[in-house]
C-alpha cells in the first residue's frame, strides 16, 4: 500500500504538514504535476505549502513557472519570508533575470521587511558572473 493511499484512508488530506510533506515527496521523485495537484487541492494552504511547491518547481528546472507562482501567491494576502525570497532569487539566478532577481533583492527589505541574510546575498553574489 502507497503512502498517499494511508493518508487518505487515516484521514489526514486536511492536515497542512502531512499534505506539504506528500507535496515534497511527490516532486522530489519527479512528480511535479502530482505534487501541483495535490497543492490546488488544499483548502488552507500556509506559507510552508508555498514555498514547497515553489521550492519544486525551481529543483526541476521550471524557474519561470516558479516566477509565475510566487505572482500568483502575492495576491494570497499571504507575506513571503526569507525561505520564499531564497526561491524567488534562486529561479531569477537560473532564468538568468538578473534585473528581476535584483528588484526581488530590493523588495525583501523594502516592501516585505525581510532583512537579507547570507544565502541572500550568494545567490546576489553569482549573479556578477553574468554582469562580467
Amino acid at each position: 500500500m502507497d503512502i498517499h493511499q494511508r493518508v487518505v484512508e487515516n484521514g489526514f488530506t486536511m492536515n497542512v504538514m502531512v499534505v506539504n510533506a506528500m507535496i515534497g515527496m511527490y516532486a522530489k521523485y519527479g512528480r511535479i504535476h502530482k505534487a501541483w495537484e495535490l497543492f490546488n487541492k488544499m483548502n488552507d494552504g500556509d506559507i510552508v505549502s508555498w514555498n514547497v511547491i515553489i521550492g519544486k518547481y525551481i529543483i526541476h528546472s521550471y524557474n519561470k513557472d516558479a516566477l509565475k507562482l510566487f505572482d500568483v501567491f502575492k495576491n494570497f494576502g499571504t507575506d513571503p519570508n526569507s525561505t520564499t525570497f531564497v526561491c524567488v532569487l534562486l529561479a531569477c539566478n537560473h532564468a538568468v533575470l538578473v534585473d528581476d532577481g535584483c528588484k526581488c533583492f530590493k523588495s525583501m527589505s523594502e516592501s516585505n521587511c525581510i532583512r537579507p541574510r547570507m544565502y541572500h546575498y550568494i545567490i546576489m553574489l553569482k549573479w556578477f558572473k553574468y554582469a562580467l
